[in-house]
């Protein structure tokens, strides 16, 4: 239900209310409650009564600065609170903002440190170790009939998790190796995921290379580059990627990342691959 009430001093409307009921809303002991979108009075008959008048038709949420004080006046208590945006548009094409406007507001917030924050120094990690590992699930992934593909998720020179890709034991094209390996170890990721290192024998897809960075890691190694895919290069064009990848190193034992697609990659695989 929608209600408006408005305040007409002869014949001339000065003020309103727009009210409306609300369900399971905080902070109230009632339901429903009555909720005020908006209360509005022109300048030159405010601070008369007329908004208390008004006020008497409907309940009300806190807003701001001057609706605080006036609510508080009235014998409101303060439930919660929320924050509202507005954007100016001077021209019908609008105002688009501007990179450097975007990192000066996550700089004010504090949040730019956090977006610098995990592990940056990666040279005492034994990486052929790791994407030896990657290539053996790569290898079970390509008997089985799979995309000779799979990634190693490593924190701490522990491997936390593996997967290789199931694009047909699956019937899926987005399980791809990185994907499910990320969601498998989500929980874990959420916590410590700039900490950790993903291998993976092929480079990542824009899919995966984008739930890479979504899922905090910091840093990618790679087996063999995808020069179909051309990830790197995306990477260095786009600053919110490239702001949140620490280490991106392409060709760990990339022969026998090759091998793997020599062996069980289809023939397309082999022509936009190799």
């Amino acid at each position: 239900m929608i209600r408006i009430a408005t305040y007409i001093e002869d014949t001339h409307p000065i003020g309103f209310t727009h009210c409306q009921l609300r369900y399971d809303y905080e902070g109230t002991e009632s339901n429903p409650v009555g909720y005020l979108e908006s209360i509005f009075v022109r300048d030159r008959y405010r601070n008369k009564g007329i908004a208390r008048q008004l006020l008497q038709q409907c309940d009300c949420e806190l807003t701001n600065t001057n609706s605080f004080l006036f609510h508080i006046r009235t014998g409101f208590k303060e439930a919660n609170r929320i924050i509202c945006f507005t954007k100016r548009i001077d021209h019908e094409e609008g105002q688009k903002i501007q990179p450097e406007t975007i990192s000066k507001i996550l700089k004010q917030r504090g949040e730019r440190k956090n977006m610098s924050s995990g592990l940056k120094d990666i040279s005492n990690y034994d990486h052929e170790k790791y994407m030896q590992v990657a290539i053996e699930e790569a290898t079970i992934a390509g008997e089985r009939g799979d995309k000779p593909i799979a990634a190693v998720l490593v924190h701490n020179h522990k491997i936390i998790g593996k997967m290789s890709n199931t694009w047909n034991t699956r019937n899926s094209k987005v399980h791809h190796a990185e994907n499910h390996l990320i969601l498998e170890n989500a929980q874990y990721l959420r916590k410590y995921g700039k900490e950790c290192i993903i291998y993976t024998t092929l480079e990542p897809c824009l899919m995966c290379i984008s739930t890479i960075v979504m899922a905090d890691i910091r840093n990618v190694v790679v087996g063999l580059a995808d020069k179909y895919m051309q990830t790197k290069e995306f990477i260095d064009s786009h600053n919110w990627l490239k702001d949140r990848i620490f280490n991106y190193l392409v060709g760990i034992k990339e022969n026998a990342c090759k091998d793997l697609i020599n062996r069980y990659g289809s023939e397309r695989d082999k022509i936009i691959l190799l």
